[in-house]
């Protein structure tokens, strides 16, 4: 394999990590709620590996960081498309209670 062969292949990898590392970061970024310390160090972990990929410190993740951010990815991913669905499920018609419903007592009968 000549150098200039490897160095495109390279560099197609490296978008392709490039564009999973910036999406896991937006995705972590955009959790609802205050992020757990846990989802804080991912956080930071993926920024810093993003960062040095893009100044070029590292031309590809090694092969822990990139089974490391595959799983996250995977997670991200399958939970985002959960909220995804749930947000856009369509809610059925919203009916009358019925009058014998309505007029049922607010505590269970006592004994006697």
């Amino acid at each position: 394999m000549t150098t200039k062969k490897r160095d495109s292949s390279d560099a197609l990898y490296a978008q392709s990590e490039m564009g999973k590392l910036k999406a896991v970061i937006r995705l972590l970024d955009a959790l609802p709620g205050r992020h757990s310390d846990y989802e804080a160090r991912q956080l930071a972990a993926f920024q810093r590996m993003h960062d040095e990929v893009a100044s070029g410190q590292l031309s590809r993740l090694s092969e822990k960081q990139r089974a490391y951010l595959d799983g996250v990815w995977d997670r991200l991913s399958k939970s985002a498309q959960t909220m995804a669905q749930n947000t856009n499920s369509e809610q059925g018609k919203r009916v009358l209670t019925p009058a014998v419903l309505r007029n049922l007592p607010k505590k269970p009968p006592g004994r006697s």
